[in-house]
């Protein structure tokens, strides 16, 4: 009887670790690996009051540096609008992101409109 339980744990075992091999030699692991929280990235060692920016408010030049504003053109580069942010300029011209970024970069003419990331002079 032992010997059925052992060829049934035995297939049962070869099958299991067909589907999840078992670590490599190498310390790596088949499945993600768990994250650590002592350091790097994911680490909650500056989360709160340890943050260094914790209760702090960027400054209005550091934070006209980080966004992207958008210029829109019409077709004789008279300048229509200038949004803030692209978020602001997707809501506000019901365009998609990766359209709007599009446009921007090849300036291709759009709803008769021409969209820029810089300023243009004429």
């Amino acid at each position: 009887m032992s010997l059925d339980l052992e060829n049934i744990f035995y297939t049962l075992s070869s099958r299991l670790f067909t589907r999840y091999p078992p670590p490599r030699s190498g310390g790596g692991y088949p499945w993600p690996r768990p994250r650590t929280t002592s350091s790097g990235a994911g680490s909650r060692e500056k989360s709160g009051s340890n943050n260094p920016m914790f209760n702090k408010k960027h400054k209005s030049e550091t934070l006209n540096k980080l966004r992207n504003k958008i210029y829109v053109y019409n077709i004789n580069m008279y300048l229509l609008k200038e949004y803030v942010s692209i978020t602001q300029a997707i809501k506000d011209l019901y365009i998609g992101y990766q359209t709007l970024k599009k446009y921007c970069d090849s300036g291709i003419i759009c709803k008769d409109k021409l969209f820029s990331s810089i300023p243009l002079t004429v």
